[in-house]
């Protein structure tokens, strides 16, 4: 009988240690296989720059960003054993090590590097300087740098077998653990000399976290780390000696942990005290990486993380659909199941039934005096101690009226309230008064209230699925306000917090809300990251607003809430919340500070100062650039073309929402774009230049103030002409002005052409009347008469020449208007010519009296350009009638004289007779119309040439010793 006893007793503090522990288990998540890790067993830990975990096992590398893996093979990385070590050099390339070789990783591509012995350890170092040292089994000591090694030679005078280097980065020294792992060896120069020796009950630890080692020392039942000095840095509670901690030891500025794969893990803050038992522990742990998050934990089977947020659950066997929470006088928190009955957890973590009922609704509450109240469908309960008291009044009715009632404590009106079906009631729990305020708005009538609370002015506001109610049964008031009929954005109201008595906060199926008492107004809250169902609002103290919705949990910062700075943390399966979809309104905050809640499958606690932590920001890094894996460290991309570019990037980090939004722009080039859910998209057309491409992801960061999680990368496009955007516009306009051109050109050549027409027409016009005015009447008489004269005296010879001379003239002179040159004009030696003709019947009639002369150089040649016809002959004709003959009628000298330049003619006409202003004087009546005059012909043909291009320009110098005329002509081609 005895016997049975005591096992009934070992049995039954089995259990309770079970239920404890079990208790007392942070919510976990194991990664394996089936979750995308390369391989189940994990050899080592290290979080990058970037925020990437990166899990090295036996299999090969896995980085993962807190949602998915990405696995490199040890094939892919061209290793051919486990992953010993993973670090990261100054430009952010990860190292991966084995016993025989060492792979690079650039972002890119792996490069391996084979040691030319076999490592003696597995190398725990992280590269200094981008140079790692190693030791062989040869005892020879290699460093690596710049994908070389080199052999130092460095003398050991210790006398002991080397296995590992360490580099403290505290001292800026580097440590070498000799044989036993008992003594310590210091490089000193190229020296390496013992340093220290341990005595039996210390070892040699090594923290990753400040890289520096330390030593962990056994006192009664517990560890003390102290430095190198012996200074003694924290205490560790234990409950067995230590033994193997020199490689798996992390001892961070916050706090330590210390693990080995006999004895389990231990640290300061007991997150992780039960999590591994030390009889089950055995080849477990096999690497241990904590953050400012979680703990990650390597196996033998797989990753684990462990959140230090703490979440604590309970068996969900005996607790499988927790509704309703809330606390009694004693300190037990009173949890009412849907399905399983009434249970009480007390303060050891005990869940004792209290009753085996169904259908417990979720609105539990206690008035001022902690005595609970609570109902399940068929009738309401008070109750004390572990006994529940019905409410004979308060109970279903006949017709089929179930008890679904929500209850709320009103400190104002010292009454139970109730929300029913159409109404709410206030009922006095000691002699079941009741009084019942009805909705006289119709709409509202028909349907139950889903929620309560009250203010300090006596009023009631109660949420539905039509809107909020204000109900002032002190005043007898009600009023609605209507989602639909009212302009009252929140719909369908699930639950209501109220906040210093002016705000309410409103969790609503359309997103949580801010509903100002005193101006009735609402507006929403933190739109992009909750934008579903609110189910559950409590606000601790004056410091966080802990929402539960569809995806998880926010904690709000509501300081900043109320300043317009949404800051939040978002609580999902990703980092370590445990379910989805919190149970409408089961949350409650309890003497202690701790935070209850119904999550999806299990009831959860967790003190309300874990839930607000100087957590780990997120990060947004590219990843890809057109389908090719971006290096790291590079910081520009570029692209031969603007069209089609498509970029990738990856949000690292366990505090984000379950379904985090993105948006982009271009800098100065385009406004940012809608927000979109995928993590890739196709930029916009790009011309050819620099561009800075900017991602922002709606995620808040943990800060005093707002700061949005960004990513920006600089991108630079060259690519050809007819590749750029604009190209098509500019073909469109080149063609455009190309065809307007061609159109000016047909338009001003047909024109051009009519008006050269008419032009050459008029030049002909100008021409006969050249014709007209230089076939001098008097001339032509005066030369006939000679004729006539020389037939008179029996000179048939000279009047034969005379006549010859006449006819080759005025062949000469009207051949000119026939020239078929362009705009008529003829070549300089056919003007000479008629010059000479004209000069030489001139002589005739001065008795050969005149001298002239026409003067050009040997060189020049009168045949190669052209000439308007005719200009000439007027100022020669001038120059003889109006300078010679004004003064001698009978002799005198011309001279003419041609010059050529680069780019015109010259051509001077020069007489010895008296000059202008004499000859006015002499021959004023002899004078010619202006019709008649060639001179004045001359000036109307140059103004008409110069319209054709032809631009002609001519001075008159004259005196009393004679007149000078020059004409400067354009040099025209023949």
């Amino acid at each position: 009988m005895l016997s049975l006893l005591i096992r009934v007793t070992v049995l039954f503090l089995s259990l309770l240690y079970a239920t404890y522990s079990q208790a007392q288990l942070p919510y976990s998540k194991t990664y394996t296989t089936h979750d995308g890790l390369v391989h189940p067993q994990v050899t080592k830990l290290f979080k990058d720059s970037r925020g990437y975990i990166w899990v090295g096992t036996k299999g090969g590398v896995s980085r993962f960003n807190g949602r998915t893996f990405i696995n490199f093979t040890l094939r892919e990385m061209h290793l051919l054993n486990q992953i010993n070590n993973l670090s990261e050099d100054s430009k952010g390339h990860i190292w991966a090590s084995t016993n025989e070789a060492i792979s690079i990783f650039d972002g890119l591509n792996w490069r391996s590097f084979e040691f030319e012995n076999e490592i003696h350890n597995h190398n725990s170092c992280k590269p200094q300087h981008d140079s790692i040292y190693i030791v062989d089994r040869k005892q020879n000591i290699w460093k690596f740098y710049n994908g070389q090694f080199t052999k130092k030679h460095f003398v050991n005078t210790t006398g002991l077998e080397i296995n590992d280097i360490k580099f403290n980065e505290v001292r800026n020294e580097y440590y070498f653990s000799l044989k036993g792992d008992r003594h310590l060896g210091i490089l000193q120069g190229n020296t390496i000399k013992l340093c220290m020796t341990l005595s039996v009950d210390e070892v040699f630890i090594f923290s990753t976290s400040t890289n520096s080692l330390l030593i962990a020392k056994n006192i009664l039942d517990s560890i003390q780390i102290l430095d190198l000095d012996r200074k003694l840095i924290r205490t560790i509670a234990s409950e067995s000696s230590i033994k193997y901690f020199g490689i798996l030891t992390d001892i961070g500025k916050e706090e330590s942990i210390l693990w080995d794969q006999f004895h389990g893990i231990y640290n300061e803050h007991h997150e992780l005290k039960y999590f591994f038992k030390r009889d089950k522990a055995q080849s477990e742990v096999t690497a241990l990486l904590p953050d400012s998050s979680n703990y990650w934990i390597g196996t033998e089977r797989g990753l684990i993380q462990v959140p230090k947020s703490g979440f604590v659950h309970y068996d969900l066997n005996k607790m499988p659909y927790p509704w309703g929470i809330t606390e009694d006088k004693y300190g037990n928190i009173i949890v009412s199941d849907f399905i399983s009955g009434l249970f009480k957890i007390d303060s050891n973590n005990q869940i004792i039934q209290l009753d085996q009922s169904t259908r417990w609704y979720p609105h539990p509450t206690h008035d001022t005096k902690y005595n609970v109240y609570l109902n399940n469908e068929q009738q309401l309960y008070a109750l004390h101690n572990t006994k529940l008291y019905p409410y004979k009044n308060y109970k279903a009715k006949p017709a089929g009226e179930n008890m679904s009632v929500y209850l709320y404590w009103s400190e104002y009106y010292s009454r139970l309230v109730s929300v029913e079906l159409g109404c709410i009631s206030l009922l006095d729990p000691i002699n079941e008064q009741r009084e019942i305020i009805r909705w006289e708005d119709p709409t509202f009538r028909a349907v139950h209230g889903f929620c309560v609370t009250g203010d300090v002015h006596g009023n009631l506001w109660v949420g539905g699925p039509l809107g909020l109610i204000k109900s002032s049964p002190h005043k007898k008031l009600n009023k609605y306000f209507h989602h639909r009929k009212d302009s009252f954005p929140p719909q369908s109201i699930l639950a209501i917090d109220l906040y210093q008595d002016s705000i309410l906060f409103l969790g609503a199926s359309n997103g949580l809300w801010k509903f100002n008492i005193h101006t009735e107004q609402s507006s929403p809250l933190l739109t992009k990251a909750i934008e579903f169902t609110v189910s559950s609002i409590v606000h601790y103290r004056d410091s966080l607003l802990i929402v539960g919705h569809q995806k998880g949990l926010s904690v709000i910062h509501l300081k900043n809430l109320l300043q317009g700075q949404e800051v939040a943390i978002h609580y999902n399966h990703l980092n370590g919340y445990p379910g989805m979809l919190p149970r409408q309104n089961a949350v409650y905050i309890d003497r202690k500070n701790n935070y209850w809640f119904s999550a999806y499958d299990r009831l959860c606690k967790i003190p309300v100062n874990h839930l607000w932590k100087n957590n780990d920001p997120l990060q947004l890094h590219f990843t890809k650039w057109n389908e090719s894996a971006i290096p790291y460290g590079m910081n520009n991309l570029y692209s031969k073309t603007g069209k089609g570019n498509s970029i990738e990037f990856d949000l690292i980090g366990q505090l984000h929402k379950l379904d985090p939004k993105f948006r982009y722009r271009i800098l100065h080039e385009t406004e940012w774009s809608s927000w979109m859910s995928f993590q890739h998209m196709i930029l916009p057309e790009l011309a050819s230049g620099e561009y800075k491409l900017q991602i922002e992801s709606d995620q808040t960061l943990i800060s005093t103030g707002i700061e949005t999680v960004s990513a920006q990368i600089a991108i630079s496009i060259n690519q050809e002409l007819w590749k750029e955007p604009y190209f098509g516009k500019l073909f469109f306009i080149f063609l455009l002005l190309s065809i307007i051109a061609i159109a000016y050109f047909y338009i001003t050549s047909f024109l051009n052409k009519k008006k050269l027409k008419l032009i050459e027409q008029e030049s002909k016009y100008h021409q006969a009347r050249m014709l007209t005015a230089q076939l001098n009447p008097h001339f032509m008489s005066n030369f006939l008469t000679t004729i006539q004269k020389s037939v008179d005296f029996n000179d048939s010879k000279g009047a034969v020449d005379k006549i010859l001379q006449i006819s080759l003239f005025l062949r000469k002179f009207l051949g000119s208007l026939r020239s078929k040159e362009k705009n008529g004009l003829i070549n300089l030696f056919d003007e000479l010519q008629i010059i000479r003709l004209f000069l030489e019947m001139e002589n005739v009639l001065h008795d050969n009296s005149l001298e002239w002369s026409i003067d050009y150089d040997d060189a020049f040649n009168a045949y190669d350009w052209l000439v308007p016809p005719l200009m000439l002959q007027p100022f020669v004709e001038n120059a003889i009638i109006w300078g010679i003959d004004s003064y001698n009628a009978k002799s005198g000298k011309i001279k003419i004289t041609i010059t050529e330049y680069q780019h015109h003619i010259t051509i001077e006409i020069q007489d010895d007779g008296v000059g202008i202003d004499k000859s006015l004087k002499v021959k004023g009546d002899d004078i010619r119309k202006p019709e008649e005059s060639g001179s004045e012909i001359v000036k109307e043909r140059i103004a008409l040439l110069k319209s054709l291009g032809i631009n002609i320009t001519y001075t008159i110098e004259s005196n009393i010793s004679g007149t000078k005329v020059q004409l400067t002509i354009p040099k025209i081609k023949a």
